[in-house]
């Protein structure tokens, strides 16, 4: 693999990562357990920013495939093919969880003439924390397992990129056990976002190997 390759790839991961993170801060999603009627309204409040954040982490999200297909392409023997291509088709398939569950926010706030019902948002709300937390995590933990033993086959990342896919699949179990929970710190597998913080770690230290 050539070095410019690389670096031009963690560098434009750098940039999906930054975009990824601040859209996703700046959408501040309400917790599944908040009343409808609240969260529509603090929603409707923060229009423009649910716009702008939900199209920054779709963005950041695209950019961040870069990293990972150059993960999956270093050509090295040691690698197992089957496992690159499981690395990058993870990936694709849970970014697009995250994009629905993006898309079925947005659709709650998109139009401005008209409200949406409660019941109505009730459902895209629940839909789009469901895309994203509990329902999409074994994806999550498998995309991040995958790669990381890519990366270690080919003698790219060292312990601290495997310490924190532990952690993911940590937090995961944590979502699942939240599964069916309609209220509290994890409804709905949600447990604070912690496994969202866990993911942004793992990716900032794929990046540092990378770089």
């Amino acid at each position: 693999m050539h070095d410019g390759e690389q670096m031009w790839a963690a560098a434009v991961g750098a940039i999906g990562l930054l975009s990824f993170a601040t859209g996703s801060l700046v959408v501040q999603a309400p917790p599944v357990d908040r009343p409808t009627s609240v969260a529509l309204a603090e929603l409707t409040r923060r229009r423009r920013l649910v716009l702008a954040g939900s199209v920054a982490s779709i963005t950041g999200a695209a950019l961040l495939l870069w990293p990972l297909a150059v993960v999956a392409s270093s050509g090295s023997r040691r690698v197992w093919p089957s496992l690159e291509v499981l690395s990058m088709a993870t990936w694709v398939f849970g970014f697009g969880f995250l994009a629905l569950g993006s898309i079925l926010l947005v659709a709650v706030v998109w139009r401005t003439e008209t409200s949406v019902e409660d019941r109505t948002a009730r459902v895209l709300l629940d839909l789009s924390h469901l895309a994203v937390w509990s329902i999409s995590a074994p994806i999550g933990a498998i995309s991040v397992l995958a790669t990381t033993a890519v990366g270690v086959q080919a003698e790219i990342f060292g312990a601290w990129v495997v310490a924190a896919a532990a952690a993911k699949v940590v937090t995961v179990g944590i979502e699942l056990w939240g599964t069916g929970r309609q209220r509290g710190w994890n409804a709905g597998g949600w447990a604070y976002g912690t496994s969202g913080y866990v993911t942004v770690a793992w990716f900032a230290l794929v990046l540092i190997a990378l770089a």
